[in-house]
């Protein structure tokens, strides 16, 4: 189970060990030198290399967890900034279409208007404005 928590986030997932569907190439290497290791008939023997397999682990591990912070310190950075640029907008439904958006991370228009309880055309109207102001601006 992973927990973000910031003024501006809020995500919780859990994750379970078997719903592993597709590994990365590296983290396949991985799994073969476990599995390698799992035949050997003498378990004594297991434990050297299983040392190394966990040491090898608990590295990613640390540098993913390095890499995760920055990333979620940058979004949360991301959310306060486009919250504090979302005062400019017009229209109460206009920020909370964008709120959502940035929020959620999805942009269909029946999600939008089912969770914030605004009519599709509207949430429609105001995506297709958004649309335009970003593509005039960039």
């Amino acid at each position: 189970m992973t927990l973000d928590l910031a003024p501006n986030l809020f995500r919780a997932r859990v994750f379970s060990f078997g719903a592993m569907t597709e590994l990365e190439s590296e983290n396949a290497q991985l799994i073969a030198r476990m599995n390698e290791v799992l035949r050997y008939p003498d378990e004594a023997a297991r434990l050297g290399p299983l040392a190394g397999i966990i040491n090898e682990v608990d590295r990613k591990l640390k540098l993913m967890e390095e890499q995760r912070a920055v990333l979620l310190y940058l979004r949360n950075l991301a959310l306060r900034e486009a919250a504090s640029a979302s005062t400019s907008l017009e229209t109460r439904d206009r920020k909370k279409v964008l709120h959502y958006i940035l929020r959620e991370q999805r942009d269909g228009i029946l999600d939008a208007s089912n969770a914030l309880g605004i009519n599709r055309r509207v949430v429609g109207g105001i995506l297709e404005e958004i649309e335009r102001e970003l593509s005039l601006n960039s």
